[in-house]
């Protein structure tokens, strides 16, 4: 074994060993509620992070820019103005948001989707009024029908240092471009330094969300997927747990989600007029992230064969209780999408009503179907409400959607966590 190859080997098992000493593995630390955080919609802003509100010293966790850019897209759709109309910046704020061990690269099942994975953190931001009089009466909160899902791959240099942070950012891009089918990809040598490298990252990250625990509170109380407990940890939400675990929590964020690291934002809304079941059309944006700015791109279909393309929704993506894309539709009622190609879609997609039973559950397994093989659309329509698209986040004064693709995610990374950590 090279020299290389046994130092870092070595580095690996020391570290284990001494996150192992501080507390356990952290298989057996790291719990369901470490890893999806649900924050509350009538939260005080002392207690609660708001889009318009710095977290650091000229460094905001979400944009301005960002914002004014997924407006300007909306225009051209059937939402229009309707953000502007309804919402101010001010409003926004983030409601959830995951801490992921090792997310999945590929759009395809090609590549062993625990092996070819990366640690990411995603945002879950929405525009929250409190003690608002909307359809008739005064709501303590109110969550519009929209939102806003930022994804960042975690930076390696916070876990490594600066050469070997560097190292791993030039392998994962090789890895990226070789799962993308731009690049020749790692040689087995390369692909073992990535993963021990990244495993290093991973349990760094991980390290750095259970130090967002209040440590007075059982480690029971983190096992599921509720509202943060230090939020509920005495009579009143906005007492000085809720804001220590703020403060806890923005430091975990500036560090695992600064805004020059953005790498993917997805966003969805319905039209002016706060009435899903009879608007019923929700419009998704997609933007690729870079440098700390977002770029508005294409919506695609792939192949979880070989990722191929199998379908390209264009700039934007809408979507009905009944039915996704009428685009989408159309190429396959006019046999314009035939053969292997057609019978993929139907079973990656939600075409119809009865769909949902026949493959929801498929579709909030990423063990079955990746996330670039079914469309926006189908994937928020499993939370059992037909016009509620939400999946973890608010709507109307309800209390957050965790749907099945969220706990199943979760299940499969503990699972992870427990084979590689």
């Amino acid at each position: 074994m090279a020299l290389r190859s046994i130092l870092a080997l070595a580095a690996s098992t020391l570290f284990i060993s001494l996150a192992q000493a501080q507390g356990g593995s952290l298989a057996s630390r790291v719990s369901a509620g470490d890893l999806a955080i649900i924050l509350p919609a009538d939260a005080e802003a002392q207690a609660s992070i708001l889009a318009s509100v710095s977290v650091a010293p000229a460094k905001p966790l979400f944009d301005a820019a960002w914002y004014d850019t997924v407006r300007a897209a909306y225009q051209a759709t059937e939402i229009r103005n309707a953000l502007e109309i309804e919402n101010s910046f001010a409003d926004w704020r983030l409601v959830s948001f995951r801490v992921v061990p090792c997310a999945p690269l590929a759009t395809s099942f090609a590549f062993n989707a625990d092996a070819y994975c990366w640690p990411e953190t995603r945002l879950v931001w929405q525009p929250i009024q409190r003690g608002v009089f909307i359809n008739g009466r005064i709501n303590d909160y109110f969550a519009d029908d929209r939102a806003i899902h930022a994804l960042y791959d975690v930076d390696a240099s916070s876990a490594l240092g600066r050469s070997e942070g560097a190292e791993a950012s030039a392998l994962l891009a090789k890895v990226k471009a070789q799962v993308s089918g731009n690049g020749s990809g790692l040689s087995a040598s390369e692909m073992a330094r990535f993963q021990v490298l990244r495993d290093r990252v991973s349990a760094a990250y991980l390290e750095d969300a259970l130090a967002m625990r209040d440590k007075s509170l059982s480690a029971n109380v983190f096992s599921r997927i509720l509202l943060r407990p230090e939020y509920t940890a005495s009579s009143g939400r906005m007492d000085a747990s809720g804001r220590a675990f703020r403060s806890r929590m923005v430091t975990f964020l500036s560090k695992h989600a600064s805004t020059g690291a953005i790498k993917e934002l997805t966003t969805f809304s319905l039209p002016e007029g706060r009435n899903p079941p009879l608007l019923d059309e929700w419009v998704f944006l997609q933007f690729e992230g870079r440098g700390g700015r977002i770029t508005q791109r294409d919506m695609e279909l792939r192949s979880s064969k070989d990722g191929r393309l199998l379908f390209n929704f264009g700039k934007v993506t809408t979507g009905t209780q009944g039915g996704d894309d009428e685009r989408l539709h159309t190429a396959l009622r006019e046999g314009r999408i035939t053969g292997a190609d057609k019978a993929e879609i139907e079973a990656n997609v939600i075409l119809s009503f009865t769909d949902t039973a026949r493959i929801g559950a498929a579709i909030a397994d990423r063990q079955r179907i990746h996330v670039p093989n079914t469309s926006c659309v189908s994937c928020h329509k499993l939370n059992g409400d037909p016009f509620d698209f939400h999946n973890f986040s608010y709507l109307d004064d309800r209390p957050m959607a965790v749907t099945p693709r969220v706990k199943r995610d979760v299940e499969l990374d503990l699972l992870w966590v427990k084979a590689r950590l």
